[in-house]
């Protein structure tokens, strides 16, 4: 009964969280305004004129937060086909929780910059991803998920304290820089239509448990996912002059990255998350992708 009756709570908090969740979604894009492209000039809240400044500073100091790419030689235990499976794992609970894009991105960063400066073994691995939803929850959420939840989705295998005390020991490692330049600044900025944002989101998800693709800083595989999206949906008729506008990169820059995840595209995608994530429609233009 004591079980039920935390299985209950945890419901009723997440239903009145999903609630906030979704006002926040709808809020949100105009607390970020400069990365819409559609935005009113005539708004007096739209700082879409500062744009390409504020696009150009996280240029600079994007190189800052980004993990080692090799960070896995240092490990003892832990492989990168864990990696996979943890983040794998991060992707469906932030979908089950109904969290921001934000959140994501920045967990999956926090989790590969921890692993750059610590050795972890295999039966903290997942405490590490757990720790890492958490902090970027706590930072971009209007209602963080309670510790409690995360106990829950985990089976119970932490305590509630062993993840407070995991959470306050990666801050510690990461010397409290939390927030970093996001790839889906990147992205919307390029993308410069609806549809193929949402395309390129689909692939951009599909890239974070691979570790090929850390090498690649957020602007590059931002600006990247976006380009290949309104390839797959306009091609040679798609005017590219926009996007070559908004992207602080050329092509010449672009270009490998774009080979690459053109490359993982072209294979199956085995990770279930992504699928659970992104089963609508979208996925079809993946498929009609490989067929060309």
């Amino acid at each position: 009964m004591k079980v039920k009756s935390s299985l209950e709570r945890m419901e009723t908090k997440k239903m009145k969280r999903k609630a906030l969740a979704e006002i926040q979604n709808n809020t949100d894009r105009s607390a970020r305004g400069f990365f819409e492209p559609e935005q009113e000039k005539e708004d007096p809240k739209s700082i879409k004129p500062y744009t390409k400044d504020i696009l150009l500073h996280y240029t600079k100091e994007e190189s800052k937060y980004m993990p080692s790419p090799d960070y896995m030689s240092s490990q003892e235990e832990i492989k990168w086909a864990m990696r996979t499976v943890l983040i794998d794992w991060i992707i469906d609970v932030h979908y089950k929780l109904n969290l921001l894009p934000e959140t994501l991105y920045l967990s999956v960063n926090l989790i590969d910059r921890f692993l750059t400066r610590r050795v972890v073994s295999i039966g903290k691995l997942q405490l590490v991803g757990v720790a890492g939803l958490l902090i970027s929850s706590k930072f971009e959420e209007v209602a963080s998920p309670s510790v409690e939840t995360f106990v829950v989705l985990t089976d119970r295998s932490f305590t509630e304290n062993e993840i407070l005390r995991a959470e306050k020991y990666m801050l510690h490692c990461l010397d409290y820089k939390i927030s970093y330049p996001s790839p889906l600044n990147w992205l919307r900025q390029c993308s410069q239509d609806e549809e193929v944002e949402k395309l390129a989101t689909v692939i951009l998800d599909s890239t974070l448990p691979e570790e090929a693709f850390l090498v690649y800083t957020p602007s590059i595989i931002g600006s990247s996912a976006a380009y290949i999206a309104r390839d797959i949906l306009y091609g040679n008729s798609d005017d590219f002059n926009e996007f070559h506008r908004s992207t602080p990169h050329d092509l010449g820059d672009l270009s490998s990255c774009i080979c690459e995840v053109k490359k993982y595209l072209e294979k199956p995608i085995l990770h279930s998350s992504i699928f659970k994530k992104h089963s609508t429609s979208l996925t079809k233009h993946l498929s009609i992708r490989r067929g060309k």
